[in-house]
This record gives structure tokens, C-alpha cells and sequence, in this order.
């Protein structure tokens, strides 16, 4: 079985020649004429990269058909190194049953739309931001539990709706719970998709206080659907790009993570490093 009983896929992802692993990012990804193939140029250009795909992979209610005929002739071509998490638009067909059956394993045993791998040294949890959340959820119950197993490793939560953003949709304190439990753990970094755009935010509690060794947050709503501006600018973001579609790499090493987006359209960038911080939470 690729899952074992705690909902972690069983084998540790390591590239083959011994580097540091390499992930592209992106969700809001299959519309009909939409920007789907020139992101997906992207991903061919970083061969050998896990891919995270951060829901709404299919416009406009990621049905069986709209899965095929967006979706696979364009991301669908990595679908053997891809991981994905369900969005809102996946959830308009029938408990989002054709992205689960699209997807398979790779999108979580059961058919919850979460579930963790280790990926180099770090662990990588992905969630469910359609279903329940709260804290007293099976999700978040299963989410403590899954870092608590997890916590020499610096942590990369994925899920579809942002807690913080700029744009059209804006903040969603309903994914707070998810953060006081990746918080309360030192994640490093939250990824999401949702709001058509690219923005990263200063790290940060869950309640929006600058701490320093808080989660950072990168939202990456720009794999292929059209694009949305928005004039707002929430605190602690530092980077916000609404003109073109892109991916985010990423490459984790052990001691520090590294970032780069790619866009589509030339000169719009944003790129750094940072150190990790492992263990702080957990004396």
C-alpha cells in the first residue's frame, strides 16, 4: 500500500543523483484557452521536479470531461510526479469524486483530500480546506497528530484557500485552525492557490503578528486561469504580481529552502532564500 495507516505515503522522495529536491507550484490551473499550456512549458523546463497542483485543477467544476479536456493534455503530462489537493470548483461535482478518481493516490487515500510525504528532509502535508476544519475536526485531529510524528523535519503545508490575501476572495480566517496547529509546530511555509495571483507574505501568526520565526506564506493561484487584479494590500504582504500566469520552485534543502517565481510573461519575478528553524517548538 503507498499510504500507510497514519495517511503518509510511504517511501521518502529523493531525487535519484543525491540533490536537493525541487518542487513546482501552482494551482487554479485548467481553463479552456487560459494560460494551462504556457505554465505547463514551465514545469518541463525543471525535469525531474515534484509538481503540487493546489486545487481548482479544472474549470469550471473539475468535472470528468473538463479533466481530460483541460487538464491532461497540458499539467496532466506530470501527472506521475504531482501531488494535488482539491479547491473549491473541484467540489461542484459530486464531493469532488472525479478529481479523486483523476488523480488516485496521488491525491490521498479514502477520498479526504489529505495526507503527508516526506520529500528530502522535509515533510509535506497536504489539506483539505472544502471539508471540515475546525478544531475539533478529524482533519486537524489527524494534523497534530501527523506533526507531532514529523517534528525533526521542517514542515510545508499545501491547501487550496488562502488564510491571507490580497486579492478578489481576501482573507479566510476559516483556515485559522490550520494555522494554529502547523503554528503551534513551527511550520515553515503555507502554500495556496485560489485568489489568481502571486503574492508572498512576510512570516506570520495566525491571528496576522509579525514573529519571526512565523509560517510564510506564498500564495500561487497563477497556474492557467484568468487572471484577477486587486488594489488591496494586506499586512505583511511584500510581494503581490497580477500581471501573468506562473509557477513557484521551490528547492528544500535540509538547513534552509529556496524561492523563485516563474513567470510567463518576462520581468516579473520574485526570489530568495531562507534558513529553517527546526525544533524550536519542540523543547
Amino acid at each position: 500500500m503507498p499510504f500507510n495507516e497514519h495517511r503518509e505515503w510511504t517511501e521518502v522522495l529523493n531525487p535519484p543523483d543525491g540533490s536537493d529536491p525541487v518542487i513546482l507550484i501552482a494551482g487554479d490551473i485548467g481553463e479552456e484557452g487560459g494560460g494551462m499550456s504556457a505554465t505547463a512549458e514551465l514545469l518541463d523546463r525543471v525535469p525531474g521536479a515534484l509538481v503540487l497542483a493546489l486545487g481548482d485543477n479544472a474549470y469550471d467544476s473539475g468535472t470528468t470531461d473538463e479533466l481530460n479536456d483541460h487538464f491532461k493534455p497540458s499539467w496532466g503530462r506530470f501527472k506521475d510526479r504531482m501531488w494535488t489537493c482539491p479547491g473549491n470548483h473541484d467540489y461542484r461535482s459530486a464531493e469532488a469524486l472525479p478529481h479523486y478518481q483523476f488523480f488516485g493516490e496521488r491525491a490521498g487515500p479514502d477520498k479526504l483530500g489529505y495526507y503527508s510525504l516526506n520529500v528530502g528532509a522535509w515533510h509535506l502535508v497536504c489539506l483539505n480546506s472544502e471539508i471540515k476544519r475546525n478544531a475539533q475536526s478529524d482533519q486537524i485531529r489527524w494534523l497534530k497528530k501527523d506533526l507531532l510524528r514529523n517534528k525533526e523535519r521542517p514542515i510545508l503545508a499545501f491547501f487550496h484557500r488562502p488564510r491571507f490575501s490580497s486579492g478578489t476572495h481576501g482573507n479566510d480566517t476559516s483556515q485559522i485552525d490550520f494555522w494554529h496547529a502547523l503554528f503551534q509546530r513551527n511550520a515553515e511555509i503555507v502554500v495556496n492557490g485560489h485568489d489568481h495571483h502571486y503574492e508572498r507574505f512576510e512570516p506570520q501568526d495566525p491571528e496576522s503578528n509579525f514573529v519571526a520565526r512565523g509560517i510564510r506564506e506564498f500564495l500561487v493561484g497563477t497556474g492557467g486561469k484568468s487572471l484577477r487584479r486587486s488594489s488591496k494590500k494586506e499586512k505583511h504582504s511584500v510581494v503581490r504580481i497580477f500581471e501573468t500566469h506562473g509557477v513557484l520552485q521551490m528547492t528544500l534543502r535540509r538547513e534552509s529552502y529556496e524561492w523563485q517565481f516563474l513567470s510567463v510573461r518576462p520581468g516579473f519575478t520574485d526570489a530568495s532564500s531562507r534558513p529553517v528553524a527546526v525544533n524550536v517548538h519542540f523543547q
